[in-house]
């Protein structure tokens, strides 16, 4: 089985209902995973719309040193430091914690929305509410597998 990512509210390419935007209730979409390769000690996720513009791309989200123990995240997660299953979340180009809604400009084309999972070797030393540059930056050396997902949105 390979290390997948999956929602159950939009499929691979498919677009990402307005609840999870800024639009509507801007809650972070559910997401679950499967087939994490041997030696996966935590998982880090990382958010980004790479049609934003902005260099590097506008980070939605950031979450890292999730536990084996966690294969899904429910819809809605709240906007904290530290999570109940010990997840821990960063900040996102917002410089706000937690997930932020997609909020492309009004009557442009569709936008991309890359969510990486990132099957790590080992917990990595990080405070939470950490950057996005300073969270992909610990994590170098500590990936052995990555899956993706992409859901788009336009406004």
């Amino acid at each position: 089985m390979s290390f997948a990512l999956r929602s159950s509210a939009f499929a691979q390419n498919g677009a990402l209902p307005g609840d999870f935007s800024c639009d509507g209730a801007g809650l972070s979409p559910p997401l679950m995973w499967s087939g994490a390769p041997a030696g996966t000690r935590a998982y880090a996720l990382v958010e980004e719309d790479a049609d934003s513009g902005a260099n590097p791309p506008f980070t939605h989200w950031v979450l890292y040193n999730m536990p084996l123990t966690v294969n899904q995240l429910d819809a809605g997660i709240q906007a904290r430091p530290l999570l109940q299953n010990g997840a821990q979340q960063g900040m996102n180009s917002n410089q706000t914690i937690g997930y932020y809604g997609a909020c492309p400009d009004k009557g442009g084309p569709p936008h991309h929305y890359t969510f990486v999972l990132f099957a790590q070797d080992d917990y990595i030393t990080m405070e939470t509410g950490a950057s996005p540059a300073e969270v992909t930056t610990a994590l170098n050396g500590h990936v052995i597998a990555q899956a993706q997902l992409v859901g788009t949105y336009q406004r």
